[in-house]
């Protein structure tokens, strides 16, 4: 095993630093990424199905499936459809980079959803956007309204060589939520709970899975890129830390 003289020679001070420093730091926050992020998938998949006449106050996850059956109120003035999510991602294309975000931007309301046997208010803030899926498309006589209505201004999306995707929730479509269920001010709500995702989403129960499952995926991945050549230097540093103190209790 190399020694730390030897990486002073090939990298100097600051490559000792980087490597016996800020590497295991990565290491170590890449691991409790990924074992957020697994803990956040299981909240997601193993979420019971209720109905609302069911619901009680819980941190639990619980999941059920809903119509939007209207907003408590409207993201702006402007807004005539009753979005209670909608965002924006404006790229451009640049020659060297290719296409590069530009301006991204997500609103969200509290709405009622319908289940079939009540109804009860779902507060969006915070969504996991990752389970919004891929969004649409839009051509520019589409986002011209939206992006009004999220407070950017028309200008930003007049330039040239733009690309537009909208997200976008609103009544009447059904959606699948998953969170938990707070009491406030008497009445029941689904909502984030601290440290776990909250998930709206028209996804089929299968996507949701699949969806689920790619975020693990990603992040195992990254850890194991990442976290394995920290871990190796963090066992190398803490080895060259004991013997270089025990050098200098020796003199």
């Amino acid at each position: 095993m190399p020694s730390i003289d030897l990486l002073h020679k090939v990298f100097g001070w600051p490559g000792v630093a980087v490597l016996c420093g800020v590497l295991p730091l990565v290491c170590a926050g890449l691991l409790v990424k990924t074992a957020m992020k697994n803990r956040q998938v299981q909240w997601v998949t193993r979420a019971p199905f209720v109905t609302v006449s069911t619901l009680q106050p819980s941190l639990q996850p619980v999941r059920f499936k809903g119509r939007i059956a209207g907003i408590t109120q409207p993201l702006a003035e402007r807004d005539t459809a009753g979005y209670a999510v909608l965002g924006i991602r404006v790229e451009a294309l640049d020659e060297e980079n290719g296409w590069e975000t530009r301006i991204f931007r997500l609103k969200t309301t509290p709405f009622w959803l319908d289940d079939g046997t009540g109804l009860i208010v779902v507060d969006p803030a915070h969504l996991d956007r990752e389970f919004l899926g891929e969004g649409i498309t839009a051509s520019l006589e589409q986002v011209e309204e939206v992006v009004q209505i999220l407070g950017c201004s028309p200008a930003h999306v007049q330039e040239p060589s733009l690309r537009f995707r909208l997200w976008e929730l609103r009544k009447d479509q059904r959606v699948t939520v998953v969170g938990a269920v707070f009491e406030r001010e008497g009445q029941k709500c689904i909502a984030k709970a601290e440290g776990h995702p909250l998930v709206i989403t028209t996804m089929d129960e299968t996507s949701l899975g699949i969806q689920s499952t790619h975020q693990m995926k990603v992040a195992l991945f990254w850890a194991a890129i990442m976290g394995v050549p920290g871990l190796f230097v963090l066992l190398f540093a803490g080895r060259e830390i004991i013997l270089a103190v025990g050098r200098l209790f020796s003199n």
